[in-house]
């Protein structure tokens, strides 16, 4: 943990006065950023690589409904930056075989994402187990939803109250940590609910890991970032002020 330590002009320690300073880089695994995509707007996004320095899990494009659309590229709707657009029958995979976090393991998820309003359930963020989508992020009815479940337990949802703005982008954070799923907003909406969750294992943006039951989304996502531990609440308000301050948003 770290601080910064405040004297007074005598020189004296004021513990009191002790600042705590976020740390929004440690146990950062995968860095998603829309800006790094090298096609041209309006092109389809076939493949998207994290940031240098995270785990090397690309995703690639598989359509789910068996069509040889993709999802595109799309510039300046997120702040004057760039997201991608799925619209419904699009799907973005990492690696199926690497665990990216195991059963029970602290995390935290932050999605910048616009939804455009258009399905009942979709999802953002999924996992790649064939059994059971232990965790994920997603839209169910009008709601950002975070899930965490294990075969044990069964599944839990935190689910914001309000209604997301159809067209309006949102930086979400999501931990999972302690037994509890919570769900943090840069509308200033919180969620908290228990839950414990299985692993993650690959990533999967758009829709869910199955062949057969998709959940598509019809939204636009500029940035993730996964981290392997549940980061506490000054990291998570200046993770939304840093990021609400780069996509444009002010609430």
């Amino acid at each position: 943990m770290a601080y910064i330590d405040i004297r007074t002009p005598q020189k004296f320690t004021n513990p009191a006065n002790l600042i705590r300073i976020p740390d929004l880089n440690t146990g950062l695994l995968v860095d998603y950023d829309a800006d790094t995509i090298a096609v041209d707007t309006g092109a389809e996004v076939t493949s998207w690589e994290p940031a240098a320095g995270s785990l090397a899990l690309p995703l690639n494009a598989l359509p789910p409904t068996g069509t040889a659309t993709y999802p595109t590229l799309v510039d300046g709707t997120a702040g004057g930056h760039k997201a991608v657009k799925f619209d419904g029958q699009h799907n973005l995979r990492g690696n199926s075989g690497v665990e990216v976090l195991a059963s029970g393991a602290p995390a935290t998820v932050l999605l910048v994402v616009k939804d455009n309003g258009t399905t009942a359930v979709g999802r953002y963020l999924s996992g790649f187990n064939t059994a059971k989508d232990f965790r994920n992020v997603r839209i169910v009815s009008g709601k950002f939803t975070a899930g965490a479940g294990t075969s044990a337990s069964g599944a839990s949802s935190a689910q914001l109250a309000e209604d997301m703005t159809a067209g309006q982008w949102g930086v979400y954070v999501v931990r999972w940590g302690d037994g509890r799923v919570k769900i943090d907003s840069s509308t200033g909406e919180t969620a908290d609910v228990p839950g414990t969750p299985g692993p993650l294992t690959g990533v999967s943006l758009g829709a869910t890991y199955t062949a057969t039951a998709y959940e598509l989304a019809r939204a636009e996502i500029a940035r993730l970032q996964i981290f392997d531990r549940a980061l506490e609440d000054h990291d998570v308000a200046a993770l939304l002020s840093l990021m609400g301050s780069r996509y444009g948003l002010t609430g």
